[in-house]
């Protein structure tokens, strides 16, 4: 109600810090409005009251926050005021030229909308631009009349692009109409000098910006580049900005930007952290790779000479020539005889940079081996990669940095010193880790969870698995997972301040539509009442299903029954058309059109209209494609299900709601990627051409001529900026994520590091920001949904999930039989046997044992594996195991009952889980059932670890919050199906028989092709064999059947798929694992593309088909035979296709999922009040202790030591002026980190001895530090600080490394390195004095126990599935994805790889790898050998005879006969492939569970934590500061307890209103009931010797007491902490049972007492006594309360003015209150000063 928020008060809306309170406030307001039915204990005159109390500028809110928005109106008060009397120096307020201007610029005028016309136009042309036909020289468009030449011609005809003249010739308009606009404004508003001048406005500084450079781009291209050689290509650049000006003139897009803008405090506060937490990664990343990452195994063991002779002056690449072979057998014959420096020292003799004999780069090389091309290491490790025997592990950098060779293009076609990391493998040597840049780069790469797993396993290559793993999952978890997601947290805050509630009066007018449609229901007419009667909707609905099911069964190649389904979908259609034909004249067009199912039906039956018109004139393939793709529009018509199905309905309605509120996302997403894209196309247009075979560019002018060849043509990345299309489907591409990176180093070859800047730019500003908004609009249409959240089914589930969650601690429930009940139908409550059972069910030491099996179990299952030798141990185990779990189901069966009665034991979820475990291990045991193989019986073991979740209520919270999820996931799940159907069902339509090709895997663009040159130039443009010519007839196969039918049909032109399986009938095959040939197909293809991962491979293999059973080609031919690089006609088409679906099927649908979820957890959270669903009571706790405590920061009370020494150590420690020690240290730490961070390989030796002695001089203060700290206090309380502990350890360890060093001349290494990098640890000290920065780490500090526990469930799920992966798939052999590296061989490889799998790297594109080979050419489960062993895990050099060979050249074997190959002197190795059912399972249901589900909760999670963070304090942060204060007195170590006893203390000394103050003596009664007011008696604590509170506890009672007393109301309830109960939690006892208070007065004159006092507040209350404090920042969203805004009242009489004599009475008292307040705090302030 808008009335809450308005009454009389002063706002002045002219500032910055009010329209801060309008949103903040605006959002405190929406957020109580939504959650109306979870708050009914707040009476709504207190909601009243609370809403008052909080918002200091009320008409602010109802204007800015709350009201409707302006109109599309001019504003009444134009022009502004004020403006300056002269404009332009000539023309006064009052000039007719000045007045006409005036009001010629007026919002919504005519002029505004032609500018708005004028900027959209002026977009259109500048992407109009052909980069297709460029100046012979310069590479730039050619326009404005000129001619110029083809890309991709011989340059030897000129040509003249159209377009480009027409961009040219409309320059010069644009720029004098956007310069006519600039003069009218300046001319209006004047320049400068007032508020309202021009150049005040930020929008017009970017046109002024615009029309200089344009006629500065102007002059300058007429001036003779000679005289004035400026790149005007920049300048031009500055044109792409125009379409920025369109935000000005769209309000919608305008205010999103204003969302974003009004974020940008959040954002700049976590770029500054993400930086900051990258940074550290960088400097650790260069501590341990800097130049190592170079190092690749050589056939020689030092560089060696070039021949000469042997060149070329065709190319730079001579490793083609035939000379080169003979040189690299010459040098391997006689290495000494090439060496390149006959007496140079090894790397490990050389002592500095400049004394190295390579500090002078040498004309040589290193040659590489051609079997290895693995980075390495120079180190002999198990874990590091080593070289071949003969083969040596070498840099072209010596260990100083020096480069060995000169920069020379020869012998490789590129810069000879960059050969080491110069392939697609390495990123082309961008990821390094020699330089600050590079390695951040890296790591920015990594956190965005692309390609982050071949860096690392790079890394592992050259220093070890210990480090990469603890930097790579370490950076995953911290930056992936949790600070990548803290941006749509912060974006999200401000986003949903632009939301907009339904106002009353669009509730009146949906209202009355309802009650009218009502009416015309009751008087319906015959017609009518038939259509819309219930039958002939369930039939309707009966064939909408049929034809969704027809439309389902189209397939590749088609079968002869779908000619009996084109006959069903013919009836439909006319069906359909009836249904419209009744519906109208029933229903009448008006109110037919009104229901926007009807309009859809009408535009279906349209399109069916068409359809059957285009069957029955159309001819041919086009007639039936045509009608194919109508068809499919049908298929739409299955969401009229949603008019009957209630559920479906409002997730549609949801989503519909979504669409419409990211429209104005939707401008601003188009307009982002439209300037990016002209950006790219302004930089990268032609630029990246690259040579096949080295990956070089290839210069506009190159010497050699390659620039317009067609092996340089065919080889430019798909995702380039040649032209607007691909342009903007690359900056969609970045915009997924998908592949991103490569991206970045296609750019990167193009013009250097420019790439790289724009590549982050595009990442940082799309993804992070752009696409978050667009999470956070949808997200905040779920939040505080209550009827969406009604769509998981009966809400009377979640108090039983609540108290189920509640009822977990303690940990273990006491197992209690019914005492009537029979247990297994015999044996009563009394019998011994079963009292016996239930006692033992009830030992804490059962329990104990039971979850130690449970333990032990797991990890037997953890060492297990099928490639080890059958053990003997290991079954006798899992047999014992199984026994003592079957005696624990007996056990208590026994006690409770089996099954018939209420409380039996499978009447508790939990128990039937660990009952179908238990059978199903009887049953794997005994070999009946699924288990009678050895495999099932591996693989059924793996859900014993599920147990756990019984025994931990950690894991039960989260499992309990995810099962009652369940139902309106499935809902949501089966949205998505819907629309994963429709796009199956068109996909198979478009694209069914087209993903082939003559050379099956990875062939599309028609360059796999595995025949001679001939056929395949046949294959890919087949003819007639009457037209065909001598040479290609001399290509088809000589006396074969089908070339004998192929010259017999002479007339008949074959397809590609005919002519290629004459040759070779397996020749023809699949371009990618899966396609659209069948509904089913694509489906599960869908699903994979909608993990974004591998989906611009099928888009370009789509792009890149010709047709059905046709090969496909990347580039047409002309009439002449020349190739044609433009694109196809349908390529945009197909483009669309993929877009859209990754916008519908991942962008939207997906993330309603996510919505959904969300959503749902914050349901459960309002049903618990306001505590987190995944937190135990004891977690919650210590979360909000830690919260409390990191807001207070209570400092530890020391006092001075009494010996002169210390006590002079303690002043240094505590100097303040100028510069405090603290500050001092501080300091330090960020000049040491600044240190560690400009080192780079290859710095000179002097830098390097600089360097080393800055860092003995901070090693040297550190430790300096730490003397005087431990002078000053102690060692016990020194090492009582953890962070004094942590620098004891850091000290310790570098001082211990340098006296190694210094003494016996060694040096620890990595370990030194990592001792170094841990001392930039203490930066995060900081965070204590940055408060911008310290919401953050509240965030991260208060949701640690919520991430934990989800972090075990998950850790759980990771733990079944990599056993389980373990024991399917470890027998796979190695292929192009399933690697040394990444493999599932055993249990340590498999939780490493599912690691990379839940974030979506290449998950799909593994399990396809490891389906490649079937059988017989493999052995699905191979048998172990019995004389010999397996080759990965052996010495033993490989048996001659291999089974796996010997399968895939036909052989068949038995598994005995598999058992026999090898001996004890060689090894086998693996042959196994992968089971096609096992692997959909199990990679399907890992990215369902893990990526989908689980990942996302710590998603809810972080914005759960930080909108709890960011609500407000009742307490100011004076009365904050005073309350820490006094509570240090009794917490000298400042652990946020506090004694029990000390409490009535406490109270005593506690300053006014919380307490009474020292000034003030309260007596026993007044501090017991004081204590018994505020709650605090009430408080759980746990039972021990010394009872503590907790900070948290104290001060929120204290605050709900405030509260009372400044609005009034004794009835409020603001602790949710404090505990109602009668009887206290087991294992705890009340304060008061501790304090037990003894009143010297009766319990009634307690009572009236707190009854006169209650009055008192009531009286206030009544006389709207209502006090607000304000809001100390406006980035601040905690709003504190304090007495400073007068009440509000009723105008006139006496009652007015006795109000207000009161009022004026309280503001004196509050006022008193301050000043005291006031001289509190500055009394603390000049004791810390002291050192106190």
């Amino acid at each position: 109600n808008v009335s809450y928020l308005s009454y009389p008060g002063r706002c002045n809306t002219h500032t910055l810090a009010n329209h801060f309170h309008c949103f903040n406030y605006g959002r405190l307001f929406r957020r109580l409005k939504r959650r109306r039915s979870t708050h009914t204990g707040f009476p709504p005159l207190f909601r009243t009251q609370l809403l008052r109390a909080w918002l200091p500028n009320p008409p602010c809110i109802t204007m800015a926050a709350v009201g409707p928005e302006e109109g599309d109106q001019a504003p009444a008060d134009w022009p502004p005021s004020p403006l300056p009397a002269t404009s332009a120096f000539l023309f006064p307020m009052d000039s007719p030229v000045r007045q006409w201007c005036l009001k010629t610029i007026a919002p919504n005028t005519w002029f505004d909308k032609f500018i708005l016309f004028l900027i959209i136009f002026n977009s259109i042309t500048m992407g109009m631009t052909d980069y297709a036909v460029v100046e012979a020289e310069t590479n730039t468009p050619a326009g404005g009349g000129k001619t110029g030449f083809k890309i991709g011609s011989d340059f030897t005809t000129e040509v003249e692009s159209g377009s480009n003249t027409f961009v040219e010739a409309l320059e010069l308009p644009f720029l004098i109409l956007f310069t006519i606009e600039m003069i009218t404004k300046i001319i209006a508003l004047g320049f400068r000098g007032s508020p309202n001048t021009y150049i005040k406005d930020g929008w017009n500084k970017l046109d002024l910006l615009v029309v200089v450079v344009g006629w500065l781009g102007l002059i300058l291209d007429a001036i003779d580049p000679e005289l004035l050689p400026i790149n005007l290509g920049v300048l031009r650049a500055f044109r792409i900005l125009r379409p920025l000006r369109s935000i000005a003139r769209l309000p919608g897009l305008k205010r999103v930007i204003s969302s974003l803008i009004s974020s940008i405090p959040y954002l700049i506060d976590l770029v500054i952290l993400v930086a900051f937490c990258l940074l550290i990664f960088s400097i650790l990343g260069m501590q341990l790779f800097s130049g190592k990452m170079h190092y690749r195994c050589r056939i020689t063991e030092f560089p060696v000479k070039l021949d000469p002779t042997c060149n070329t002056t065709s190319s730079d690449n001579f490793l083609g020539l035939d000379c080169w072979e003979t040189y690299i057998s010459a040098v391997l014959a006689d290495p000494e005889a090439w060496r390149c420096l006959p007496d140079a020292a090894a790397d490990d003799d050389i002592k500095d940079k400049s004394g190295s004999p390579w500090a002078i780069p040498q004309d040589c090389i290193w040659p590489f081996s051609p079997e290895d091309g693995t980075l390495c290491s120079s180190e002999s490790n198990l874990d590091k990669h080593t070289c071949a025997v003969g083969e040596f592990c070498g840099s072209n950098y010596d260990p100083f940095g020096n480069e060995r060779f000169i920069s020379a293009e020869t012998p490789y076609g590129f810069n000879r010193m960059d050969s080491g990391t110069w392939s697609e493998d390495y990123n082309w040597g961008l990821t390094q880790f020699d330089n600050i840049g590079q390695s951040f780069v890296t790591i920015f790469q990594a956190v965005s969870e692309e390609g982050w797993t071949d860096i690392m396993y790079a890394c592992m290559d050259v220093d070890g698995t210990i480090s990469s793993y603890i930097v790579f999952i370490l950076l995953i978890f911290c930056g992936s997972f949790f600070l990548m997601n803290l941006f749509l947290a912060a974006i999200g805050i401000e986003e949903e301040d632009e939301e907009e509630e339904e106002t009353e009066e669009e509730a009146i007018e949906r209202k009355q539509e309802e009650t009218a449609h009502q009416l015309a229901e009751d008087n319906a007419g015959p017609l009518k009442k038939f259509v819309t009667h219930k039958y002939f909707d369930g039939f309707i609905t009966g064939c909408i299903l049929v034809n969704t099911i027809t439309l389902s069964m189209d397939k590749y190649p088609e079968a002869d029954a779908l000619k009996d389904v084109e006959v069903v979908n013919m009836i439909l259609t006319y069906v359909f058309i009836i249904e419209m034909a009744l519906k109208v004249p029933a229903l009448g067009p008006v109110a037919y059109a009104s229901d926007p199912f009807n309009l859809f039906d009408a535009f279906i039956v349209t399109t069916s209209i068409v359809e059957i018109i285009i069957a029955a004139t159309g001819d041919g393939e086009g007639g039936a494609s045509g009608m194919s793709a109508l068809r499919t529009f049908r298929l739409f018509r299955v969401f009229k299900l949603a008019k009957q199905w209630e559920e479906m309905q409002i997730l549609l309605k949801a989503m519909v709601r979504t669409v419409f509120d990211i429209a104005n996302f939707a401008v601003l997403l188009a307009l982002f990627m439209y300037i990016m894209a002209l950006v790219g196309m302004q930089f990268f247009a032609n630029e990246m051409h690259f040579d096949a075979e080295t990956g070089a560019k290839i210069p506009f002018i190159d010497k050699f001529d390659r620039f317009n060849s067609f092996d340089v043509m065919s080889n430019i990345p798909r995702n380039n900026f040649d032209n607007l299309t691909w342009s903007l489907t690359t900056i969609f591409q970045f915009l997924s994520g998908e592949n991103w990176n490569s991206i970045m180093y296609d750019c990167y070859r193009a013009i250097g590091i420019g790439g790289v800047v724009y590549s982050l730019v595009v990442f940082i500003v799309g993804v992070m920001i752009v696409m978050n908004l667009f999470l956070a609009i949808l997200l905040s249409n779920f939040e505080g949904n209550d009827d969406l959240i009604k769509v998981g089914g009966d809400s009377s589930v979640t108090p039983e999930i609540i108290q189920e969650t509640e009822d977990s601690v303690p940990r273990r429930a006491t197992i209690m039989p019914e005492s009537t009940s029979k247990a297994f139908w015999f044996l009563e409550s009394s019998n011994p046997l079963r009292a016996q059972c239930t006692k033992i069910a009830n030992d804490k030491r059962f329990e104990n044992f039971i979850l130690f099996l449970i333990l032990f179990s797991s990890c037997t299952l953890a060492i297990d594996s099928p490639l080890d030798q059958p053990s003997s141990l290991l079954q006798g185990l899992d047999v014992i195991m199984t026994i003592l779990f079957f005696l624990e189901f007996a056990i208590k069966a026994i006690s409770l009952g089996f099954m018939l009665h209420k409380g039996s034991y499978l009447r508790n979820g939990w128990n039937v889980l660990d009952f179908v475990i238990v059978v199903i291990s009887f049953m794997a045991m005994f070999g009946v059932g699924p288990g009678k193989s050895l495999r099932a019986l591996r693989t059924v073991r793996v859900l014993r670890p599920l147990r756990m979740v019984n025994k931990l209520p950690e894991l039960q919270l989260v499992v309990n919050a995810l099962m009652n999820s369940v139902p309106a996931v499935a809902n949501v799940l089966l949205i998505c199906f819907l629309f994963f159907l429709i796009f199956a069902i068109l996909g198979v339509n478009i694209f069914k028989g087209t993903l082939f090709a003559c050379g099956g895997d990875g062939a599309y663009g028609g360059d796999e092709c595995p025949f001679d040159e001939g056929l395949c130039d046949l294959i890919l443009d087949p003819v007639g064999y009457s037209a065909m010519s001598a040479a290609q007839g001399a290509v088809l196969p000589v006396d074969s059947t089908c070339a004998a039918d192929y010259a017999a049909a002479s007339s008949v032109v074959p397809t590609s798929r005919e002519l290629c399986e004459c040759q070779d009938p397996a020749a023809w095959a699949a371009v990618l694992p899966r396609s659209f040939d069948n509904v089913g197909d694509a489906l599960l293809l869908l699903y994979e593309l909608s993990t974004t991962e591998g989906w611009v491979d099928y888009m370009y293999a789509a792009v890149d088909s010709e047709g059905v059973d046709m090969q496909p080609r990347r580039y047409l031919k002309n009439s002449d035979g020349t190739d044609n690089y433009d694109d196809k006609s349908d390529t945009v088409l197909i483009i669309l296709f993929y877009v859209m679906f990754i916008v519908v099927g991942s962008f939207f649908v997906i993330n309603l999922f996510v919505g959904v979820v969300i959503d749902n957890f914050n349901s459960l959270k309002a049903a618990k009040e306001g505590g987190s669903v995944f937190m135990t009571d004891e977690q919650k706790e210590w979360s909000n202790t830690r919260k409390f405590v990191m807001k207070l920061r209570p400092k530890r009370q020391y006092k001075p030591p009494t010996n002169p020494f210390r006590k002079s150590m303690h002043d240094i420690m505590n100097i303040e002026k100028p510069l405090s020690f603290d500050a001092f240290i501080m300091l330090c730490i960020i000049l040491n980190s600044t240190v560690m961070a400009i080192e780079y390989h290859g710095m000179s030796d002097t830098f390097r001895a600089v360097l080393t002695n800055i860092n003995y001089l901070f090693a040297f203060i550190f430790t300096v530090e730490m003397i005087i700290k431990v002078a000053a206090l102690g060692w016990v309380r020194y090492l009582s600080d953890s962070w004094n502990k942590f620098d004891c350890m850091i000290v310790f360890g570098t001082d211990i490394g340098l006296a190694l060093y210094f003494i016996t001349g060694i040096e620890i290494g990595s370990v030194a390195s990592i001792i170094r990098m841990c001392r930039i640890g203490r930066i995060f000290r900081l965070v204590n004095s940055a408060k911008s920065l310290n919401q953050y780490f509240t965030t991260i500090i208060s949701s640690l126990p919520s991430l934990y526990n989800i972090g075990l469930l998950l850790f759980l799920l990771f733990f079944i599935y990599a056993v389980m992966a373990v024991q399917i798939f470890s027998k796979v052999e190695y292929n192009d994805d399933y690697t040394e590296r990444a493999n599932f061989r055993n249990f340590g490889n498999s939780m490493v790889t599912l690691f990379r799998f839940s974030t979506g790297e290449n998950w799909n594109g593994y399990m396809h790898s490891m389906l490649m080979n079937k059988e017989p050419d493999c052995h699905l489960d191979p048998p172990y050998p019995k004389d010999s062993e397996w080759c990965f895990a052996s010495d033993l050099d490989p048996c001659g005879s291999q089974p796996g060979a010997l399968m895939k050249a036909g052989g068949v074997f038995t598994d005995a006969e598999l058992e026999a190959f090898g001996d004890s002197t060689c090894c086998i190795e693996l042959y196994g492939c992968g089971d096609a059912g096992w692997a959909l399972f199990f990679f399907y249901s890992f990215t369902l569970l893990v990526t989908f589900v689980m990942l996302n909760l710590f998603l809810g999670v972080i914005l759960e934590a930080f909108e709890d963070n960011e609500t407000g304090d009742t307490l100011s942060p004076a009365e904050l500061d005073l309350f820490c204060e006094d509570w240090c007195k009794f917490d000298n170590d400042g652990t946020g307890n506090m004694k029990v006893s000390d409490l009535t203390s406490f109270m005593q000394i506690l300053d006014k209103p919380m307490g009474f103050g020292e000034e003030y003596d309260a007596n026993n009664d007044e501090l017991y009931m004081r204590l018994e007011e505020c709650g605090i008696m009430n408080i759980q604590v746990d039972q021990s010797e010394e009872p503590v509170v907790q900070i948290h506890q104290v001060a929120t009672a204290l605050a709900q007491r405030v509260v009372q007393e400044r609005i009034g109301s004794a009835d409020i309830d603001l602790d949710p902490t404090a505990v109602k109960s009668e009887h206290a939690s087991e294992g705890k006892q009340f304060v008061r049972a501790i304090i037990k208070p003894k009143y010297t007065m009766s319990a009634s004159e307690r009572k009236a007492s707190m009854a006169v006092r209650n009055e008192e507040m009531h009286n206030l209350h009544d006389n709207h006594e209502v006090n607000v404090h304000h809001v100390p920042h406006p980035a601040n969203h905690a709003a504190a309360l304090s007495p400073k805004v007068p009440p509000v009242v009723e105008e006139g009489g006496d009652e007015e003015k006795v109000v207000e004599e009161k009022v004026e009475e309280k503001v004196v008292e509050d006022e008193k209150v301050d000043e005291k307040v006031e001289e509190k705090v500055e009394e603390k302030t000049e004791t810390e000063e002291k050192g106190e």
